[in-house]
């Protein structure tokens, strides 16, 4: 273990022995607990400001390091990788609580389906965000339609507005398209190509700096999640559901991902599990993959050594698309809150949660508890009332975290596939030579040995 291993690892510790002192030996106040989340909402706060510039410049030099048939192909086997494990992370998510039946024998009442809208305006929305028509405001607001209550006649309308939280699908493809721009007057736009790959080394630089504080702010996130465990009783009632979900997310996390990468690269899996620890320590404690994309970034490039192509081209867009973990929760908490209140869902409404899910999970925010937000969203497609998701809050924080845990893993095996199966367009001329010459500037020590 390196110092920066070690130093996390300590801090877990003290904030665990921090937490549960507080938790059992002082009666705290709202305010006082609120108080002692603040280093720890000051990293988060960090983390989310290096995101979105290092998404956007990631995304720009990626693609203008490669060339356009070599951009083609190597985004073709991602959008492959991330679809096939999502579909796989979904129909595991569905067997596994149809065949357990978590919430069999828990019900309280006959429950009924609310009357819903076609789902043609969610899906939509997903399509206006990949085209925001101000990239700035894309940074900060995204595109939501929302359905108003019934009026008096038993109408009901729906208004589209701008809401708070960034439009990544949209930075994705104002990024992508900005890149291949530059990559097609690359003797004319060089010195643009140049600004952004300083504003990337500078952002870098800035993420090291912030690492050396994480340990601090993760004494106190530490601290503050053993804090927010207040309602043990709902929490062990619902533990054979928490099951469900940690046995799918290891079976894809220990088994799926792993074998799939021995499958197709020959290689030893848990070489790339140990050199993106850090990056996987980092997103249980932030629930946050866009917040933990710049330490995934230098953890795929300095320790796993992946080309750094690949990485700044292909995990902007995974952590934005490819949430295993958010996929497989949405699908089997739906069906769970329907057994936990006796609704008898068929067939119909079972393909129906298990296409939403996948959906959704494709276009959700990246910020922390946006699982709760698109596993409500999925339970209204097939008309489960929203308010019975109140049972799903109990184990979110758990939870949540676990699944980020898996999504930055998703995101760290599919880089590492892609360039084992992109080598020959690597290896294209002038692709080396842009590579060399926009990888060298962006250089800069790292804390993650």
């Amino acid at each position: 273990m390196n110092a920066f291993h070690i130093t996390n690892v300590v801090a877990v510790l003290l904030g665990l022995a921090m937490g549960l002192f507080l938790k059992n030996c002082m009666d705290l106040t709202p305010i006082e607990k609120m108080s002692i989340r603040i280093p720890g909402d000051s990293l988060i706060r960090m983390l989310q400001l290096v995101s979105i510039p290092t998404l956007t410049t990631s995304i720009v030099l990626g693609v203008t390091a490669l060339t356009a048939e070599a951009t083609k192909k190597i985004a073709w086997r991602g959008a492959a990788y991330i679809l096939l494990l999502t579909i796989i992370c979904v129909c595991l998510g569905l067997a596994l609580v149809l065949l357990i039946k978590p919430g069999v024998g828990q019900t309280v009442g006959q429950g009924e389906l609310e009357k819903v809208l076609p789902p043609l305006h969610a899906f939509l929305d997903v399509v206006r965000n990949m085209f925001p028509p101000n990239p700035i405001q894309a940074c900060f607001q995204h595109h939501k339609t929302v359905l108003l209550p019934f009026t008096s006649n038993g109408t009901r309308s729906m208004v589209g507005s701008y809401v708070g939280g960034s439009s990544t699908l949209g930075l994705i493809v104002f990024s992508f398209v900005a890149g291949r721009i530059l990559q097609d007057t690359l003797e004319r736009s060089r010195i643009l190509v140049d600004i952004v790959a300083v504003i990337n080394a500078a952002n870098r630089f800035v993420v090291s700096v912030i690492l050396c504080y994480f340990p601090f702010g993760m004494l106190f996130l530490t601290a503050n999640s053993i804090l927010e465990v207040h309602d043990l009783e709902t929490f062990y009632r619902l533990t054979k559901f928490l099951g469900v979900i940690l046995l799918g997310l290891v079976l894809h996390s220990v088994v799926i991902l792993p074998a799939l990468y021995y499958w197709i690269v020959r290689r030893n899996p848990w070489t790339v599990v140990r050199g993106v620890f850090p990056a996987l320590l980092t997103a249980w404690f932030v629930t946050s993959s866009t917040a933990t994309l710049p330490v995934t970034l230098r953890c795929c490039e300095s320790r796993n050594k992946i080309d750094p192509r690949i990485t700044r081209f292909m995990l902007p867009i995974a952590t934005t698309m490819n949430k295993h973990g958010t996929a497989l929760y949405e699908a089997a908490a739906a069906v769970f809150v329907a057994q936990f209140y006796n609704i008898n869902l068929n067939m119909g409404q079972l393909l129906t949660i298990g296409v939403a899910s996948a959906v959704s999970s494709l276009g959700s925010s990246a910020l922390p508890s946006a699982g709760a937000t698109t596993t409500i969203f999925v339970m209204s497609l097939v008309g489960i009332p929203a308010k019975n998701a109140a049972i799903l809050m109990a184990t979110e924080w758990l939870l949540d975290r676990c699944n980020t845990v898996v999504n930055v893993l998703g995101d760290c095996f599919g880089v590492a596939l892609i360039e084992a199966l992109s080598l020959n367009e690597l290896g294209v001329e002038p692709s080396n030579e842009n590579a060399e010459e926009h990888m060298q500037d962006t250089q800069v020590p790292s804390t993650i040995p």
